[in-house]
Order: structure tokens, then C-alpha cells, then sequence
């Protein structure tokens, strides 16, 4: 692991996440009629990140903030404090999920992260912000796995939404393994 990937990875996500914005509440024919069939080319001035984003960066300074081989409940919780954080920024100004502010809430109620999650949403909140967990656990799929699984729970706790969330970090980790994209399945 070096920082220059680390860095690569979250500016890579970022600048993504800037390119899509414009579009992210689009149907797909509107996003063809306003861009063609090749969709947005061109970074939208100013280039802003959405809450995708944010979160993301709010899950890797938790983890970070007690270290990547501590107990489960004090990555979780930690990742939980940094959600309940950026919940609060005058940043969070980006359209956040429904789903992901309610189960921050309830976090920060008191609620334990392996319940505050939403059981009935399928929603992708969780899955779109697990790329640093698919860098950083990139070589221990076990932990890859619990982590990413774990993280999810805090704001979805639908199977499906879990499912994703671990996928999405795993998605990571072949993309960093250099495994071409047609044997991803």
C-alpha cells in the first residue's frame, strides 16, 4: 500500500463522482438527450463532488482514526462517529440519502451500529462509499468482507444492500489485483 494510491483512489472517486453530478437524478433518455449516447465528456465548472463522496472520506478517516487491525465494534463505531460528523457539516448540503441519514441518526441516538441500519432499504448509500476498504483490506479478503459488511449495517440493513456494499469493496480490490474486467464475475 502506498499513499500515492491511497491519494489515486480517492481522487479518482472524487473527480468521478464530480463528472456523474450533473446527471445524478437523471432518467438515462434525458442524460442521452442532454449529452448524446456517450453521456457527460467533460468535468462541469465548478467540478463538485456529491455526498457520495463525502462519506466515503468520513468511512476511511474512521477507520483510520483507531486503525485498520482494531476490534470490529471500535472500526464501526468510529466509522459511526465520522458519519454523525459529516452529518452535521454545513457540507452536507448534497442531497444524502434518506435511507444513510436516517440510520445515522439513529446511530447517533445511541443506537448500536449493527442495529441503527435501515432493514427495508436495497438502496446503494452503502455500496458507494466502500472503495477505501477494498484498497486498504485489499490483501485479506476476510477482513475485506466483515469490514465491508459491517459498514453497510450502520445505515442499510437489507441483505441486498449488504450484498452490495461487500461487492463494491471486493470490486476494489480486483481492480487493484489488476484482474482484467471480464473475469470480475
Amino acid at each position: 500500500m502506498s499513499v500515492e494510491q491511497a491519494k489515486s483512489i480517492l481522487y479518482g472517486l472524487a473527480l468521478g463522482d464530480a463528472l456523474g453530478k450533473p446527471t445524478e437524478f437523471d432518467a438515462l433518455n434525458r442524460i442521452k438527450a442532454l449529452y448524446g449516447d456517450q453521456g457527460i465528456q467533460d468535468l462541469p465548472d465548478p467540478a463538485l463532488y456529491t455526498d457520495d463522496t463525502q462519506m466515503t472520506l468520513a468511512l476511511a478517516e474512521g477507520l483510520l482514526d483507531v486503525g485498520l487491525d482494531a476490534d470490529m465494534d471500535k472500526r464501526m463505531n468510529a466509522i459511526g462517529k465520522r458519519f454523525v460528523e459529516w452529518s452535521h457539516s454545513p457540507d452536507n448540503n448534497r442531497a444524502p440519502g434518506l435511507t444513510c441519514m436516517k440510520g445515522v441518526r439513529r446511530f447517533e441516538s445511541g443506537m448500536a451500529w449493527y442495529e441503527s441500519g435501515i432493514m427495508d432499504s436495497k438502496g446503494c448509500g452503502s455500496a458507494m462509499r466502500v472503495a477505501p476498504i477494498g484498497y486498504l483490506y485489499q490483501y485479506d479478503e476476510d477482513q475485506l468482507r466483515d469490514v465491508a459488511k459491517n459498514s453497510g449495517i450502520i445505515t442499510h440493513g437489507h441483505p441486498t444492500a449488504i450484498s452490495a456494499s461487500i461487492g463494491g469493496a471486493y470490486l476494489i480490490k480486483l481492480a487493484l489485483d489488476h484482474v482484467p474486467i471480464d473475469q470480475w464475475l
